[in-house]
């Protein structure tokens, strides 16, 4: 069986996602942080998936979660930057830029 579901409706279903992720994120002097967990920050296991920047307006996103949500939602690496993009402006209520990432999507 197959669903039709509008643009809409699957932002917020990645967007629920997301937050179901339970990442943790930092805010320091305008710039928000976000890793996989508490953990991954303080043994400093990862640099950060998500880091925003306020006065630039720039959003860098990992390839390692880009191509996470790619694969779980079947879309494109690019699609998957301006949503996650989009969800960090909804989540922060801040404005993004172009947003980059190290994989080439954007």
């Amino acid at each position: 069986m197959k669903y039709l579901i509008d643009e809409s409706q699957f932002d917020r279903l990645v967007f629920k996602y997301l937050d179901m992720q339970n990442f943790f994120h930092l805010e320091d002097e305008g710039d928000i942080l976000f890793w996989p967990s508490e953990i991954h920050w303080r043994e400093r296991l990862s640099y950060a998936i998500i880091s925003t920047h306020r006065k630039s307006n720039d959003c860098f996103i990992s390839c390692y979660l880009l191509e996470e949500i790619s694969n779980f939602f079947s879309i494109s690496l690019d699609e998957s930057l301006y949503l996650v993009a989009s969800w960090v402006e909804n989540k922060f209520d801040i404005t993004v830029g172009e947003p980059y990432s190290d994989c080439g999507a954007g």
